[in-house]
């Protein structure tokens, strides 16, 4: 979809100042912005003022004036100076974005963001109305970057590493090949252009009475920092969100990935429809490859419990049904008890007896009405559970560790003096009981420790000697299990996080047998424990299901490569982004603007030396 720039038509004082120099002869000042600076550096004063912009931590206003102020001190670079005429040199600050929106598109050669209408909510008068929804189509992205970013679309998507990653999902025999478009018999075709590719989908604060639902995309296989490996594909305000909003944005991304997985521009739109009128856009580049023969095929979901049941539409944990991956059942639905060993809240693997979906049972479920479930090769067996939400934030680690600290602090009354006086290094140092239970009322709920995902992946090897030093009585057969059941969860961990992409089958082994089988198992003997000792300790809730079939699901792939942790600082980013573009805006028009602020990011990001330096060392230290 290459156009031609038309030309930029002047009026006013430039009109006759290049009126004025084309009578003398005179060549015209180049625009810093319009073209390359030649043999001139960027300013490095300006790459920092856009990278605070664009990131939304600093003000189009801010900007301005601190070009300004250079220019005042001496500073004559061409950017700064092009950066301080905006506003008229900040003397009409309400025209100071426009000024540098206008300014920076100059070197933007990303495809413009395809708009789409949807049924919104009004927030201010709570009525349906109609609005534009911007989407950063995923093909046209593709297709954007190997184009005009060939380097660089080579370390986006981590080209060099698809064979090897092909070859090791058919070595793990993973399911998910089974009657997959881009295999037969089991074996991938075109490994080297095939791309596998995650999608993200999350919600967000951006305001203090807002939220924004963020979706993005990227290849499974590159392993930089959040910025560096997600690429945007839309946003929308909850409040202003209706019941049929998202309908017609997914219909465009089911499009736009149908794309991605053929290698091709489409020839048809997403209804099957000619290109025309509307999509005449798309009719230029139809048929023809998105960049040198590479596909892209989605290999993983990624989000929360409330996204995969919200959003994607697959069953909710208080369902009678509540498990996507199984035929578990709430043990009491609506006074029916379910069968036994179909139980969700049943740990113990050898009194289970569920029935586990595999690729084609997935296929004939039908679990989801979603159109994403409509790709082909597009499953239930994509989406997975990962260790951020399911183990550490809000998930088993936090019913584990709360427990603990709970035991050891109103049974044995130490606890909270031997964390401290072990100093074990941990990023806990405010310990409090009112983070794992009310010290009022400390049995009336079940205790949970609620704390950040990183700071309670750091603090449960912190607290095993702790343990060690304090339940030293083996005549007490739950201190012991307490002991056990800890070490269990801390080597699981430990697991993962040194093995590679794909476990070995001594390392699934050795996975399973350490959460499975010592984890879940002694869970369940502490949970039975502190019912007959009348304590509230040791819940069991969906989390513990869904944690098993995480252990399972790692023999396809270790699930360290598909967590959360940069997808959530990812939205984050993007929660910063459009509250910057937020003030004096009405919440429908968001989504248009994040979407442009985002390709200007992207922009700089693979142009400008040193744009975004540090975010690595920022994100692991978050």
């Amino acid at each position: 979809m290459e156009s031609e720039r038309a030309p930029k038509r002047l009026r006013g004082w430039q009109r006759e100042k290049a009126e004025a120099e084309a009578a003398a002869g005179v060549e015209p000042s180049p625009d810093p912005w319009e073209k390359d600076l030649g043999s001139a550096e960027p300013s490095a004063l300006c790459t920092r003022l856009l990278e605070l912009w664009c990131k939304g931590l600093i003000s189009a206003t801010m900007v301005a004036d601190l070009a300004r102020l250079a220019t005042l001190d001496g500073a004559d670079h061409p950017e700064l100076v092009a950066l301080a005429q905006t506003g008229s040199f900040s003397r009409h600050k309400g025209n100071i974005s426009r000024d540098l929106l206008r300014l920076l598109a100059k070197r933007e050669v990303f495809t413009p963001a395809h708009t789409v209408q949807v049924q919104c909510i009004d927030p201010k008068t709570s009525k349906l109305e109609t609005a534009e929804a911007a989407i950063v189509l995923p093909h046209v992205a593709f297709s954007d970057l190997g184009r005009h970013y060939k380097q660089q679309f080579h370390a986006i998507f981590a080209t060099s590493d698809l064979t090897s990653f092909w070859d090791g999902v058919e070595a793990v025999q993973d399911d998910r090949l089974d009657m997959h478009p881009i295999a037969l018999d089991k074996r991938v075709q075109d490994k080297d252009r095939t791309i596998p590719l995650y999608i993200h989908g999350d919600g967000v604060e951006f305001q203090q009475r807002d939220s924004l639902m963020c979706w993005s995309w990227g290849s499974l296989l590159n392993q930089k920092s959040s910025l560096d490996s997600h690429l945007h594909m839309a946003v929308w305000p909850k409040t202003a969100t209706a019941k049929d909003t998202w309908s017609p944005v997914y219909d465009w991304m089911r499009w736009s990935f149908e794309a991605l997985l053929k290698g091709f521009h489409p020839t048809k739109g997403p209804n099957g429809e000619p290109l025309t009128k509307g999509l005449a856009k798309f009719a230029a580049d139809a048929g023809k490859p998105l960049f040198q023969g590479f596909r892209a095929v989605i290999w993983c979901v990624q989000g929360d419990q409330d996204f995969y049941s919200n959003v994607l539409l697959l069953p909710h944990w208080n369902n009678r049904f509540p498990c996507f991956e199984c035929d578990c059942q709430r043990p009491v639905f609506k006074k029916r008890r379910c069968p036994l060993g179909k139980s969700v809240k049943e740990l113990r693997y050898e009194k289970q007896s569920y029935e586990h979906f595999d690729t084609a049972k997935a296929l004939g479920k039908g679990l989801s009405p979603h159109p994403l479930f409509s790709i082909p090769g597009f499953t239930t067996r994509m989406v997975r559970h990962d260790a951020l939400h399911v183990v550490y934030g809000k998930g088993i680690g936090s019913h584990l560790v709360g427990s603990l600290l709970h035991y050891l602090c109103f049974l044995r009354g130490k606890g909270q003096k031997i964390l401290g006086a072990n100093k074990t290094a941990c990023r806990m140092t405010n310990l409090r009981l009112s983070m794992f239970c009310d010290p009022s009322s400390p049995y009336k709920t079940y205790p949970f420790l609620g704390v950040k995902a990183a700071e309670l992946k750091h603090l449960a090897p912190a607290l095993l000697p702790v343990l060690n030093s304090l339940l030293t009585d083996f005549g007490k057969r739950h201190e012991q299990q307490m002991k056990q059941c800890l070490k269990a969860f801390c080597d699981l961990n430990d697991l993962f996080d040194q093995a590679p992409m794909f476990l070995s089958d001594e390392e699934f082994n050795r996975a399973w047998d350490l959460g499975i089988a010592q984890f879940s198992g002694l869970y369940a003997d502490l949970h039975e424990w502190s019912v007959l000792d009348e304590r509230n300790l040791f819940h069991i809730v969906h989390k513990h299901h869904t944690f098993q079939h995480m252990v399972m699901s790692s023999k396809d792939m270790n699930p360290r490569f598909h967590w959360n942790f940069r997808s959530e600082d990812y939205v984050g980013a993007m929660s910063r982004l459009a509250h910057s573009t937020s003030f004096g805006l009405k919440s429908t028009r968001i989504s248009c603007k994040v979407a442009q602020k985002w390709k200007l990011l992207l922009q700089f990001q693979l142009t400008r030396p040193g744009f975004c330096i540090g975010k690595e060392e920022e994100e692991e230290d978050s």
